[in-house]
């Protein structure tokens, strides 16, 4: 009875997005709070309704997760639903893109770590070639900046 309310809810919410079913909702609210006390309970922040079928190409839905109660295992939902098909599959490529983003930013700041320090590696080496070439022309305050500025550069490009 509780995963037929659960079923009963998610139609109610897929069907919000195109239409207000509020008084549905909250019948089904009821009625799962009643067969599944001890279950976790539902808050008010899990019953909003995410637009990406209606809208998919619609700004801020790029952080939006759903509810734990989509995830159970409700007999049926997409078979009596092509709304629930289609809402599970919004999803998933929402999440799918989500975390091709994430790995791609991964490898993007791994790259963007290589590329500083071969920079602080070239000015390291920039300096040195200064500070040499100060020493050479006996110009003390010319070498003792490029000591100074090849020091910090070697720290920011080795730190601990």
């Amino acid at each position: 009875m509780a995963n037929d309310c659960l079923h009963e809810l998610q139609l109610a919410l897929a069907n919000k997005a195109i239409a207000i079913v509020e008084a549905g909702i909250q019948w089904h609210v009821a009625m799962y709070g009643w067969c599944h006390d001890q279950m976790m309970e539902l808050n008010r922040s899990d019953l909003k309704v995410s637009t990406a079928v209606t809208d998919p190409d619609a700004r801020g839905h790029k952080d939006n997760t759903l509810a734990w109660f989509w995830t159970m295992d409700v007999s049926q939902d997409t078979a009596t639903s092509n709304w629930m098909s289609e809402f599970y599959c919004v999803n998933w490529l929402r999440t799918k893109a989500l975390c091709e983003q994430w790995k791609e930013e991964v490898q993007l700041l791994s790259c963007e770590r290589q590329w500083t320090r071969n920079y602080f590696d070239h000015r390291v080496q920039l300096w040195t070639n200064q500070h040499s070439q100060a020493i050479l022309e006996g110009n003390a305050s010319l070498a003792c900046y490029s000591a100074k500025q090849c020091q910090m550069y070697g720290r920011l490009g080795n730190p601990l």
